[in-house]
């Protein structure tokens, strides 16, 4: 089985990860860490993140523009970076190495 690693760091700040088990979970991430966040979820730029505007308090921003806005007050990506590793299969924690009953 192989393990995927979603690593980055902001400036300024610890780097965290995230670890998924399929390959498309990390490619995920590293759309959602990226310029374009909105294709993570199959969205376009120009739709609108919330309403058009009218039916709440939102001021109908386009995704686009929410995101700009959002990232304007985060610290800048200094690094992404997405690794592999092979994982055993699990093993009884009974201490014989085979299952007993």
């Amino acid at each position: 089985m192989i393990e995927y690693r979603v690593s980055w760091k902001r400036a300024g700040m610890r780097p965290k990860s995230k670890v998924y088990q399929t390959r498309k979970g990390a490619e995920r991430q590293l759309v959602l860490l990226g310029p374009e966040p909105w294709k993570a979820w199959g969205g376009k730029a120009e739709d609108y993140f919330c309403c058009s505007g009218w039916e709440c308090l939102c001021g109908g921003e386009t995704v686009k523009e929410r995101i700009e806005s959002d990232h304007k007050t985060m610290p800048a990506l200094e690094w992404v970076r997405m690794e592999h590793r092979n994982c055993e299969p699990w093993c009884p924690a009974n201490g014989k190495g085979e299952d007993s009953a």
